[in-house]
């Protein structure tokens, strides 16, 4: 049956039906243009024969629909005949064979390089990408059909029909089944060891989106929660990546004797500023409570945040500086005190600096700041509580630093 509908593929194409498409239709076209035109008997006869026969190395339609559809039919009607013969022999492997000229076009150039291909590979080649070469693209655009394949490549070719469409128009190329014996074993490893990457990025990509949706479904349950608490304000929450924030009503508030930096911002206001973008990035961040007394009535001191389910204070970068020491310091300290109120059963180990000029981020004086003040606090017999730093950016940017 395949090797029936081949033969009758080829003649259609090297006969009546090809010639139509590809000599008659172009010529209807002329002469229709000449009688709307007025155009003059002789200026038609030398359009009609340039178009038919050629002129100065230029192939006419004739000679063009000879040497490219005879080609072209006769190649498909030679992979449609492998494919079928293939279809009881079950091969998985082929050879692209065939001999490169100074026409081939860049995909079979890759090809017959790469040789041997497994039918895993078709869809991939077919996307350009052969062997991390990336053939250019026939990009569909307002002023052309386009393809969506690479240039030379017949439109509508799949990895279900590559074998018989091969390299396109005029493509001497053959695409010879093998079995698997016959592939070097090199270029069989090869293979194997990309689709077992492939194997592991796709298990990947499950876990860490199952892991995505579980948060979600947690942060869900936790947004339900401080929606119906009064004691908290300003609860948003994303379902697309599970960024949850609040802010309790005991939390700092700007007044207006407040330092300002920047656009006119408070320190509260620069906790803010980050707390949205670490919202913005699938974080839960809520501001909680500093308005906490200890059995006397007297302040105690208290973190600003709980991000992601960790205690943690905020510290806003307000200058550009040699490195991180002082504010580092300076949450140090706090951490100390926190860590040491009696009621705190889960000490902090966690900050968060925020940037909200991008000029004044540089990760490698998070690594100095830390440096500096372990050793001051080691020379001094004392205790550096730090142990993760949150680097937030106005950007979007959030880097973790552990030690």
């Amino acid at each position: 049956m395949v090797k029936t509908t081949a033969m009758h593929n080829a003649i259609d194409a090297l006969t009546e039906v090809g010639i139509k498409a590809n000599v008659l239709n172009p010529m209807r076209n002329i002469l229709l243009t000449a009688v709307t035109s007025g155009q003059s008997y002789a200026s038609l006869t030398d359009t009609l024969r340039k178009e038919m026969i050629g002129e100065g190395g230029k192939l006419g339609s004739l000679s063009r629909y000879a040497s490219t559809y005879v080609v072209t039919s006769i190649s498909q009607f030679s992979g449609q005949y492998l494919a079928a013969i293939n279809a009881d022999m079950g091969f998985k492997w082929y050879s692209y064979r065939g001999s490169n000229l100074t026409t081939t076009r860049e995909f079979c150039e890759h090809m017959t390089k790469k040789g041997y291909i497994h039918e895993s590979e078709f869809a991939t080649v077919l996307s350009g990408n052969i062997d991390g070469h990336q053939c250019r693209i026939y990009e569909k655009t307002p002023e052309n059909k386009g393809t969506g394949l690479p240039y030379g490549l017949m439109a509508g070719t799949t990895p279900e029909n590559f074998i018989v469409n091969r390299g396109g128009w005029n493509c001497n190329h053959s695409l010879y089944p093998l079995p698997d014996a016959a592939v070097p074993k090199e270029v069989r490893e090869k293979l194997e060891k990309s689709e077992k990457s492939i194997t592991f990025a796709a298990n990947l990509k499950n876990l860490m989106n199952r892991a995505l949706l579980n948060k979600i479904e947690a942060n869900r349950k936790e947004y339900e929660r401080l929606i119906k608490n009064d004691d908290y304000t300003e609860v948003r929450y994303d379902p697309s990546n599970g960024g949850l924030i609040a802010i309790h009503k005991g939390h700092a508030k700007s007044n207006p004797k407040d330092e300002r930096y920047f656009e006119g911002l408070t320190s509260v206001d620069l906790e803010k500023e980050c707390q949205k973008v670490l919202f913005e990035n699938g974080y839960i961040c809520i501001l909680e409570n500093e308005n906490v007394r200890d059995a006397n009535n007297k302040l105690v001191t208290t973190l600003d945040s709980t991000t992601n389910g960790v205690v943690m204070d905020i510290k806003s970068s307000t200058k550009n500086v040699l490195n991180y020491r002082n504010m580092l310091d300076e949450k140090n300290n706090q951490l100390e005190k926190y860590n040491n109120r009696d009621d705190v059963a889960v000490k902090s180990g966690s900050v968060i600096l925020y940037f909200h000029d991008t000029s004044f981020y540089d990760g490698q004086k998070v690594d100095d700041g830390f440096a500096a003040i372990s050793n001051i606090l080691s020379a001094k017999g004392k205790t550096n509580h730090i142990q993760e730093v949150i680097c937030v950016v106005s950007d979007g940017r959030i880097d973790h630093f552990r030690y």
